[in-house]
């Protein structure tokens, strides 16, 4: 079995390539927007994923299907697009919890960009170990699966970019 360290370092890779694919494959223009005068009002902006996987592969391929799932919400803003610009992972070997801040420039309007950060929030899926899962391959000291659970979107730099 992986030591803590080890498995912890693949998981830090595998949550930023996953939080890279979201903001690849997609823009943020899948999601429902809170506006104010006509203008997105980001520290509002808010997604509960609520989905459990096993491995990330399954985590990649679910995501998809979600987007895909919300095509026709997601054209509903076309002028709204967000681009990666650098990824900070912290993980909490003691609460189990792991959160992605994700560096961006958003184009709330056709002409105009603010800087913003995403924040991918993961925690361990404790019911899936009572469930019967098995299945080690995101785990270490033989602890249950990971769980995206909510996604952020805010204005700003977090303190953590310094």
């Amino acid at each position: 079995m992986a030591s803590p360290t080890q498995a912890a370092d693949t998981i830090v890779s595998n949550l930023e390539s996953l939080s890279k694919l979201l903001i690849t494959t997609t823009t943020l223009q899948d999601w429902t927007l809170q506006t104010t005068q006509g203008r997105l009002f980001l520290s509002h902006l808010t997604l509960d994923f609520h989905m459990a996987f096993s491995t990330f592969t399954d985590t990649e391929t679910n995501i998809f299907q979600f987007f895909e799932n919300h095509r026709q919400k997601f054209a509903e803003h076309p002028w709204f697009t967000i681009e990666p610009v650098s990824v900070y992972t912290d993980i909490d070997l003691g609460t189990n919890l792991a959160t992605v801040y994700l560096n961006i420039s958003v184009a709330e309007t056709p002409n105009s960009r603010v800087d913003g950060y995403m924040q991918f929030q993961w925690a361990r899926e404790a019911d899936a170990w009572k469930n019967g899962d098995e299945d080690h391959s995101l785990h270490w000291a033989g602890g249950p699966p990971w769980r995206c659970y909510k996604i952020h979107m805010m204005r700003g730099t977090p303190a953590l970019f310094g």
